[in-house]
This record gives C-alpha cells, structure tokens and sequence, in this order.
C-alpha cells in the first residue's frame, strides 16, 4: 500500500537515524550488518519471484527487506543493556526475537498479511504449508543464499532441506540461477 520507493525510503531512514545515534560499536556495527543482509534478501527475493509470473518482483523484494525489520527496533533499545556490547551476545539476541517482534509490529501497524506471515516465518527454516509456493517460501529462499557467505552459515540447514526451496523447485538451482543470485546480491551492498 505504501509503494516500494517508500517502503526502502522508511528503511533506510530508520537505519541510518539508529545507527548515527547509538554511541556502542557493537550496535552501529550490527546496524550496518542487518542493512546489508535486508538489501541482499530483498535483492534475491526479486530475481526469484521473476521466475514465475504469480508473484510479483516488487512485493517480493519489499518483503525480503522488511523480513528482520524487528531487528533496528531492538538495536534502539540495545544501548539500554550494557551487556549487550558483547557482539556475539547481541547477535543471539536479535536473531533469537525478530521473528516474533517482527510479526507482531508489522500486526500493530497494518501492513499487508503477507508481510506479516514473512516476518514471523523469519527464522523458521522448515516453515510448511499447503499449495503452492508463496512470497515467504521465497523470502526464506533468498535469507539462505544471502546468509551463505555469513557469520551464521554453520547454522544453515542444507539447502535440500528446505520446504520452501522443494516448493519453488530450487533444491538444486541451475549454475544461471545461482550466478544470477550472486549479483543481485553483489549489486545490492555494492560489492
């Protein structure tokens, strides 16, 4: 309802207002971190939502950027908990909420069902459901291949494993697909 442009718009402003005014490093550096990992997420959710014409690529890339939008509220409140300066502590802690916050912030403020359904599935990899594949299979799809070259990835489940990749027919993608998932999400933090 609010327009790609706009939604991008309010995401880079709410990162850069948050990361500009928290005095801990451990927070401003998380900030830039889940910054990279949303423009990568939504990058790839548009390349595969254009390999059917059901979805659309615009709605698709909104959604694998505001997947973790749970994560920038936390980092407002992290400078409130000096225990929270330990990066790996912090890092547990953003990825151990934001499915949940996120589902519930996206309810509070109305946005569409599917944006709703994407941020509370966030993190659970082995998300199911009936009929055909959705806008959060390709969410949970395009959060896998951006989180490959992470700091998480020993956490990763094979890809095979995945309901969503089986879904979208992606268990094992083509070399061309697999490039193109690459510089999507190249072009997306700038190399």
């Amino acid at each position: 309802r609010l327009g790609a442009d706009r939604i991008y718009d309010l995401a880079a402003q709410c990162v850069l207002r948050e990361s500009l005014r928290s005095p801990s490093t451990a927070v401003r550096s998380r900030m830039q971190k889940w910054w990279r990992h949303a423009m990568k997420v939504s990058a790839i959710s548009r390349v595969l939502a254009r390999m059917s014409e059901r979805f659309d690529p615009d709605h698709a890339a909104t959604i694998g950027l505001l997947h973790s939008i749970a994560e920038p509220v936390m980092l407002f409140h992290a400078d409130r908990h000096p225990d929270l300066e330990d990066a790996t502590l912090l890092e547990n802690v953003m990825f151990g909420n934001r499915a949940e916050l996120g589902r519930i912030l996206m309810s509070f403020w109305g946005l569409p069902r599917t944006l709703v359904q994407a941020a509370g599935a966030s993190t659970s990899w082995q998300y199911q459901h009936a009929g055909e594949a959705d806008y959060v299979d390709i969410m949970l799809v395009a959060q896998w291949h951006a989180a490959i070259g992470g700091d998480r990835r020993h956490l990763l489940p094979q890809l095979d494993t995945l309901p969503a990749a089986e879904k979208l027919g992606l268990v094992n993608p083509s070399p061309k697909l697999s490039l193109k998932i690459v510089e999507a999400a190249n072009n997306a933090v700038g190399r």
